[in-house]
């Protein structure tokens, strides 16, 4: 994706693929991983699905521990960002919206018994 630009695997059901990284809770190692984002105005809004595993994706221990993120859309450079974890209320107003845009989160939702975690991206200031 990276060497393409986001021409090739830059998008899903629709959707821009962000790369993700997240700083390890444990490593304070930097890792990559594509999401696909919603966007939400200057926002973005993805899912840690982890395609309906039992278990939540590795980056959503990272991002509860250090919720500085850089995301890379395309072949744009890496911009810094926040990102928060939807509480109950919020999440359950935006599912229906993130079903409706990407249907196969609902598929995966309905694939395990924990609540699909919803995060919130929001901007900062952009890495030199």
């Amino acid at each position: 994706m990276r060497a393409t630009g986001g021409r090739l695997l830059g998008r899903m059901g629709g959707h821009p693929v962000l790369t993700l990284t997240t700083t390890g809770w444990r490593s304070g190692q930097e890792f990559s991983t594509p999401v696909i984002g919603i966007a939400d105005g200057d926002d973005w809004l993805i899912v840690a699905s982890h395609g309906g595993a039992v278990s939540n994706p590795r980056w959503l221990r990272n991002v509860v521990s250090n919720p500085r993120v850089k995301v890379r859309v395309g072949a744009g450079g890496p911009v810094t960002m926040r990102a928060r974890i939807l509480p109950p209320g919020e999440r359950a107003e935006w599912w229906p919206r993130l079903a409706g845009a990407y249907p196969a989160y609902a598929t995966m939702q309905g694939r395990t018994d924990r609540e699909l975690a919803v995060v919130r991206l929001t901007r900062g200031e952009r890495e030199t």
